[in-house]
């Protein structure tokens, strides 16, 4: 019984009518509790109550390194581990991963709602529910996910780049911020002309501008990765990156321009007319003359 694991358990025996008056009956009673006292331990305490009960209580020793309280999540670990009583399957392509729906559902409503999605399907035949992940391609992203669901790792390991899309992906789908935060930090680093882009398109596709404007300025600095990058076959396949790489290279070619002082603007000169009626009339035909001359 999980009662034994207690410390203490009473033991309630009932009290002959009368034993007091009757001698020889009260003297077999004491017995009976004397050897009930030498089988069950030493007893701590008797008393008799008024309704003519003994109450014992009776010190039970506890097993020490022997018994221990197992935790809720190492116990749904410990199942995971084991493949037991899976009720769902995450399903990318031809690959299947089982898992747990209370566990999938603890993580947020993003799971809530593609399970309660699944099973509303009028396909489903109620018995393993199957959610097909069409997002994605890569099945290492559903092991990072099904890691970060469990806790089965303490870092986050994924060996490609198309596999941390995938993760973003799943991230944004199911709103595990954690996982998007880790995804992001290895894509992050170690960024060189041969990845670079392909992490830029992960990066505009899932709305990273101010990371996409970090990476092109520091390449900016080295110019010769930078015209490596922008002249690569490669960046023909994402025109958002393309189109961000000129804005970056029109602009360091404006910096790098010399500034031209600004041109002062003469006054126009006057027509023939507008000149000629600008001369002062004077009666005096030599000033006259003078004027025109000027």
């Amino acid at each position: 019984s999980p009662h034994f694991a207690s410390s203490l358990f009473r033991v309630i025996m009932p009290l002959p009518a009368n034993s007091v008056a009757q001698g020889s009956a009260g003297r077999k009673w004491k017995r009976a509790c004397l050897e009930t006292q030498d089988a069950l331990g030493s007893v701590s305490e008797a008393q008799e109550g008024a309704t003519g009960e003994l109450k014992i209580d009776v010190h039970f020793p506890k097993k020490r390194g022997e018994i221990v309280r197992t935790c809720l999540s190492e116990s749904i670990r410990a199942m995971f581990q084991t493949c037991q009583l899976y009720d769902v399957y995450l399903i990318v392509g031809a690959h299947r991963f089982g898992a747990h729906q209370a566990v999938l559902a603890s993580t947020g409503e993003g799971f809530k709602q593609r399970l309660r999605k699944a099973l509303e399907n009028p396909s489903y035949s109620g018995h393993c529910l199957e959610v097909s992940l069409q997002e994605i391609s890569c099945p290492e992203a559903v092991t990072a996910l099904i890691d970060f669901v469990y806790e089965l790792r303490e870092d986050y390991h994924v060996s490609s780049d198309a596999a941390h899309r995938d993760v973003l992906c799943l991230a944004r789908a199911f709103g595990l911020e954690w996982l998007e935060q880790q995804a992001l930090i290895k894509l992050t680093e170690e960024i060189s002309v041969a990845n670079a882009v392909e992490r830029l398109a992960i990066f505009e596709e899932f709305g990273f501008a101010h990371l996409c404007e970090a990476v092109l300025d520091q390449f900016l600095v080295y110019g010769s990765a930078f015209q490596t990058v922008s002249n690569s076959l490669e960046i023909k396949k994402y025109p958002k990156v393309m189109q961000r790489v000129l804005l970056w290279s029109l602009r360091a070619e404006l910096q790098e321009r010399p500034a031209t002082p600004p041109r002062v603007a003469k006054k126009p000169l006057l027509p023939p007319s507008k000149a000629m009626s600008q001369v002062p009339v004077n009666s005096n035909k030599r000033s006259r003359g003078k004027a025109l001359k000027k």
